[in-house]
Order: C-alpha cells, then sequence, then structure tokens
C-alpha cells in the first residue's frame, strides 16, 4: 500500500484495528488522513481523527500545552477535570515515550512481535534516569485519573496544576533525550 501510494491516492477501508494502525505507522504523516467514521445515532458521520491509538509525542504535548493554559484560568471543579484530562494525557505520552523514545520502537501496543535487530539503536547512557522520570509521572497519572481503583485515603488527593507542569516538564526533558520514532 505505501508503495502503490507514492504514485497514486489510496483509500483503505477497514474495521481492524491493528491493520489500520499499521498502515498509518508506514505511511507519509505529511499526506495521510486518518477519517474515523462512527454510528452516534445518524450513521456515516465521518470526522477527522488521530485514532486508532496512534498518538505522537507531538499531539500528546500540544493536547498538555491547552490543558494546562486552560487549567491556569480555570477554577473549582473545572480545573479539577482539567488537571485530571491533563494526566490521563500524561499517561498516554509516557507510554509513548516508553515505547517509541526509549525503547525506539523495537516493541509497541498492537504490535505482534519484538524486534531484535533494533536492540542496537538503544541509547542506554541516561535510560535508568529517564525510566525513573517515566515511572514516577504514569505512576501518578494512575493515581489521578478515574480509569484505576485506588485506596480510600487517595481519593481525595488531587493534583495541582504546579505539579502537572512539574511532571510534564520531565517528560519534556526525556523526549529531548529519547525523541520517539516517529
Amino acid at each position: 500500500i505505501r508503495h502503490l501510494a507514492e504514485t497514486h491516492q489510496v483509500v483503505v477501508f477497514t474495521h481492524n484495528v491493528m491493520f489500520a494502525s499499521m498502515v498509518l505507522d508506514n505511511a507519509d504523516r505529511k499526506v495521510t488522513t486518518f477519517v474515523d467514521i462512527r454510528n452516534d445515532g445518524a450513521p456515516g458521520i465521518a470526522s477527522i481523527g488521530t485514532h486508532p491509538r496512534t498518538d505522537t509525542a507531538s499531539d500528546l504535548t500540544k493536547k498538555l500545552d491547552a490543558r494546562i493554559a486552560a487549567a491556569k484560568t480555570a477554577t473549582g471543579e473545572i480545573r479539577e477535570s482539567l488537571l485530571e484530562s491533563g494526566y490521563s494525557t500524561i499517561r498516554a505520552l509516557t507510554e509513548v515515550i516508553t515505547e517509541r523514545g526509549i525503547l525506539r520502537a523495537i516493541t509497541a501496543r498492537y504490535r505482534a512481535n519484538v524486534r531484535v535487530d533494533g536492540l542496537e539503536k538503544l541509547n542506554t547512557a541516561d535510560m535508568g534516569d529517564a525510566i525513573k522520570t517515566v515511572v514516577e509521572a504514569y505512576g501518578k497519572a494512575c493515581r489521578y485519573i478515574e480509569a484505576h481503583s485506588q485506596p480510600l485515603e487517595h481519593l481525595g488527593l488531587k493534583p495541582t496544576v504546579t505539579e502537572l507542569e512539574a511532571d510534564y516538564a520531565g517528560l519534556k526533558e526525556v523526549l529531548k533525550k529519547y525523541p520517539p520514532v516517529e
């Protein structure tokens, strides 16, 4: 499909998430558009999307920047919701950093096999510090988002803008050392 797309316009329709993700991973991102068609009560609703779970570090950092900016001007439950959403995005970013940055895409979600031939591309010099930063941010994200059950004593814990910014800053430093394979 990729080779055919070099000289022709190619349109792919599929319900297979793994196949769609593979096509997108192998496509020229500058000229590729993913259209999501949903049946939200009215068949055939089409919209430009980023799915299926092919979030890039660039997309996620843009989302985080917007959520942090919005949280700084919001108050109360709206701020709390924006911060929780920010930590949900942090969680996704930790996965992208791990898969596409630190592990250089030798293994990834929705993919069979591990690319052993990619092991020599791993930058192990600062891997320990990078892993510590990613794991700590991931742990906080899991504590703050609704998708994870928490012990009763943690239910009242709420993130702050300063805390989200600090965790995000740490992840941006890891991204500098381990730029994701896009």
